[in-house]
């Protein structure tokens, strides 16, 4: 009789841990999860402007449009709070660091001549149509230059490829660089340039440009030399994986 006594107070010890266990997974899901935050601001802008980005986990886009305005859209976890600095022109965006890192995703408008600076830790970034400086630099991101007639350009990133559309209508540098990923240029036959690429693992292709360089150098993972009349030094490295050069 003792020993059935027992069994049935453990076996209503167990049936009471886990009723207690099933009302504390009800309470936890009953606990609204905190609502991401908008973040919505708008500069008006005077001169030329200046924008610095820097993110930990997200994607940043960036657009040209026809208004003296810089207008950025964000959608921020509570965890990932933004700080912003401004001076006249210079605008500073800052996602501050917390553990775990919170997700924000950029949305910006900017005047075509706005010199960017991007710096991301992980999340895809876009820059669509801009004519001024950029400076992006990431550890895990696909990075796209769309449209981009920009005087200077130094890309750096170390997991991702690199995908740029446009011309070169400055001085330069431009400097387009990737540890693991492609780097895949179009620019018009019409644009002269002085090549230096560099690829460790993979191939480099040229495409229509190859026969009309005047090669200072041609080994299998570097090629340098000068493209019509040259001009701005446009390097392009890839330490594991391809380079593609194209003829728009």
């Amino acid at each position: 009789m003792l020993r059935l006594k027992d069994t049935i107070e453990r076996c209503r010890g167990r049936k009471l841990a886990r009723l207690l266990a099933l009302l504390a997974c009800l309470f936890y899901l009953a606990i609204p999860s905190p609502a991401a935050i908008k973040f919505d601001r708008t500069y008006n802008i005077k001169g030329q402007a200046h924008l610095t980005v820097a993110n930990i986990n997200g994607a940043i886009t960036v657009t040209a449009w026809n208004r003296r305005a810089i207008a950025v859209s964000a959608i921020n976890e509570p965890s990932a709070a933004i700080a912003e600095q401004v001076s006249g022109d210079e605008i500073s965006l800052t996602v501050k660091k917390a553990m775990p890192p919170g997700k924000v995703s950029f949305q910006i408008f900017v005047p075509a001549d706005t010199d960017l600076r991007l710096n991301n830790y992980l999340g895809r970034i876009e820059v669509r149509g801009v004519r001024g400086d950029v400076s992006i630099k990431s550890y895990d991101s696909e990075v796209h230059l769309i449209d981009a007639a920009i005087p200077s350009v130094d890309v750096n990133v170390t997991t991702g490829s690199i995908f740029f559309d446009g011309d070169l209508t400055g001085d330069g540098p431009y400097t387009l660089q990737t540890l693991n990923g492609d780097v895949d240029v179009s620019l018009p036959a019409t644009t002269s340039f002085q090549l230096s690429t560099r690829a460790l693992s993979e191939k480099i292709n040229l495409g229509g440009f190859l026969n009309s360089l005047s090669s200072e150098n041609k080994a299998p993972k570097s090629i340098s030399g000068t493209h019509l009349k040259g001009g701005p030094r446009l390097s392009l490295i890839a330490f594991t994986g391809r380079i593609l050069l194209h003829k728009k």
